[in-house]
């Protein structure tokens, strides 16, 4: 039986919830200065939020395999999680470099 921790799959469904909002709104987020890389951001968390989750899922093959599964998708995790503050980062430089000196 998985043991899913409840926070992660919240976490992971209201990442979900996050994208669906996205994609609705596309064509208004395409307004803000270098969209493209705050979606990615987005997209990568999905990433590392999904094999937190698989982590939990037991497959049906020797514990060393299964071991090492888990440890490649915890690894997974956490460069997803390292990759998409470093989006982020980059996006909020950019749209401060853009909207610099424009006012409130």
């Amino acid at each position: 039986m998985p043991e899913f921790q409840e926070n992660e799959v919240l976490t992971l469904l209201l990442g979900i919830g996050a994208l669906a909002f996205v994609l609705v709104m596309h064509r208004r987020l395409r307004r803000l200065p270098a969209c493209g890389i705050m979606v990615s951001a987005l997209g990568v968390m999905l990433l590392a939020w999904l094999a937190t989750n698989l982590e939990a899922v037991r497959f049906s093959a020797s514990a060393v395999t299964t071991k090492r599964w888990s440890n490649a998708l915890n690894m997974l995790e956490h460069i997803g999680y390292a990759v998409s503050a470093a989006l982020l980062l980059a996006w909020a430089l950019l749209v401060y470099r853009t909207t610099r000196g424009r006012g409130p």
